[in-house]
């Protein structure tokens, strides 16, 4: 069982870095006009921008795992300090949750003592 659970988080990893390479996400963040964009999707569509932002912060906290304060000073640069704050807390938080589910998932490990299942966690 824990074979199969590291065959399909590998693949996971696998399919997600394909698609990178086919779809270029990664240039994405290391261009600065993307900000500018942002900004412009703000200032004519506020919900559209901010499921944007959620969706980046969630995807960058539980399968890249990136610092939360860049999400944060991201946050305040597009939507300004109290809304940034909004948005990032309840980002980070679900990215933090998936983050946790995943790791419990794919890296829990079991063994057999004494006829009884305890879990142990390396």
């Amino acid at each position: 069982m824990n074979n199969k659970k590291m065959w399909v988080f590998a693949g996971t990893i696998v399919v997600i870095l394909c698609l990178n390479h086919i779809f270029g996400w990664s240039s994405y963040i290391s261009n600065m006009d993307n900000l500018a964009f942002l900004k412009q999707a703000v200032e004519n569509n506020l919900p559209y921008a901010i499921a944007i932002y959620m969706l980046l912060t969630i995807a960058g906290c539980a399968f890249l795992a990136l610092p939360g304060v860049t999400f944060a000073i991201f946050a305040g640069l597009l939507f300004g300090p109290v809304l940034g704050t909004i948005c990032c807390s309840a980002a980070t938080t679900i990215g933090a949750v998936l983050a946790f589910a995943a790791g419990r998932f794919f890296f829990k490990r079991r063994c057999q003592a004494n006829g009884n299942k305890e879990q142990i966690f390396k």
